[in-house]
């Protein structure tokens, strides 16, 4: 964590903090980590989903010079969104996920396998998908769908440090693919290396019981 890293983050902290809505904001560890590949890598159409009231967008307003899609699909984070960040040449906000190319995707929100069918089936050669907090079976289903459209990734845990403000506990940190359009048979390899290593199978159990209705069932009997 470097001393201008940490500025920048805790800047954007400390302001979105003092606006409504701020009790689910972005942890400061999220943020370093984000902010670091985006100081790493020149990402043109970037994804900001479940953008909240604003402070990934922030974030990458400050820090790339991309173009910015914002989506928010609670109507009082929109407005509060609006208030804090718009208008802005650079910001396009919607309430629903449009048919787009991005080469960097921050997923904030629970997100559908049709809404990451979108991503995938628009997206080029390269794509690095950023999954905010804790968000296993968001994980999981990135990771299964990438196969699909014959995408190799690498996994990676964000790493953590102790809470700037000093509170006794690790802060979420995030987690991030790196996706390279490959082929079907390396795609499939690379998905068969990363399984166990991100609890997929247990995340992807509970969502085919879930989506069945069968998780209701056996909970009932439990």
């Amino acid at each position: 964590m470097t001393d201008d890293n940490s500025k920048i983050v805790n800047d954007i902290y400390k302001k979105f903090k003092g606006y409504n809505g701020s009790e689910h904001i972005a942890t400061t560890n999220s943020m370093m980590n984000l902010l670091e590949i985006i100081q790493d890598n020149t990402f043109c159409e970037v994804l900001d989903f479940g953008a909240g009231i604003g402070t990934i967008s922030a974030l990458l307003l400050d820090n790339t010079s991309g173009r910015i899609t914002a989506i928010e699909k609670n109507e009082w984070c929109t407005k509060e969104f609006t208030k804090n960040l718009l208008p802005n040449h650079r910001i396009d906000l919607y309430s629903y996920l449009p048919k787009k190319h991005f080469d960097l995707c921050i997923i904030d929100d629970l997100i559908t396998v049709v809404e990451i069918m979108r991503i995938f089936s628009s997206a080029g050669n390269n794509l690095v998908v950023f999954i905010e907090g804790r968000r296993g079976m968001s994980v999981a289903l990135f990771s299964l769908v990438s196969m699909f459209y014959r995408y190799c990734g690498s996994y990676f845990e964000g790493k953590r440090s102790w809470n700037i403000y000093g509170e006794n506990y690790l802060e979420k940190a995030g987690s991030y693919f790196v996706f390279t359009k490959s082929t079907l048979s390396k795609s499939v390899i690379s998905w068969l290396k990363r399984i166990k290593r991100i609890d997929e199978r247990d995340n992807l159990k509970y969502f085919f019981l879930k989506k069945s209705k069968l998780l209701g069932i056996r909970n009932k009997f439990k």
